[in-house]
């Protein structure tokens, strides 16, 4: 009967209380931006509950999680984030009386389409002018709110605003190309002058 204790000892020190609880992302995971927090409208990020003792992380608990503010984001059961709308709100961890919060800040959802109206072609007379509107869309078709911006390649053809007011101010052909922020491909609409 010698050494029956052995198994309930080491029960026991597995089922310790951590000192601390911290939400970082999985083991194997890694991100190229700095605030682990920061997530895309849309977009769904894991994060992982560890344990902390001696003021390291020790391997992760299954803790409860929730959302202070669902309409920013939500979080399912094994920690995985959802960012609904652009604002800011915590997500917390819960295990054996302690808690964790990670601070989440929903951005602009990241455009996969981008539409312009009046279109992409454009003939104005001498003195004309029109307004661009540019509308940029993620994945789910929801508009995002990325900021636009444009550059003229013959500002003596047309000249245009920050907010997309072209003039025609010479007879000729110029391009004005629109940067959507945070997409790949920046487009070209062409006005020609009469």
């Amino acid at each position: 009967m010698r050494g029956w204790w052995v198994p309930i000892v080491a029960l026991l020190v597995a089922c310790t209380r951590p000192d601390g609880l911290a939400i970082d992302l999985p083991p194997g995971t890694f991100t190229v931006n700095d605030d682990i927090g920061r997530i895309p409208r849309g977009e769904t990020f894991y994060y992982a509950a560890y344990a902390v003792n001696d003021g390291r992380l020790d391997g992760t608990v299954q803790a409860l999680w929730r959302s202070v503010d669902v309409g920013v984001a939500t979080v399912d059961d094994n920690g995985a984030v959802t960012a609904e709308n652009v604002g800011q709100t915590d997500i917390v961890a819960s295990f054996w009386g302690l808690e964790a919060a990670l601070r989440v800040t929903v951005t602009c959802a990241l455009p996969v389409r981008v539409s312009t109206y009046p279109g992409t072609s454009l003939v104005l007379h001498l003195g004309e002018t029109t307004q661009l509107v540019v509308r940029s869309y993620d994945k789910q078709g929801r508009e995002t709110c990325q900021p636009v911006s444009f550059h003229v390649d013959d500002t003596g053809v047309v000249d245009v605003s920050t907010n997309g007011l072209v003039t025609a101010v010479a007879p000729g052909e110029a391009d004005v190309e629109v940067y959507v922020q945070r997409r790949v491909n920046d487009f070209f609409v062409h006005i020609t002058v009469h």
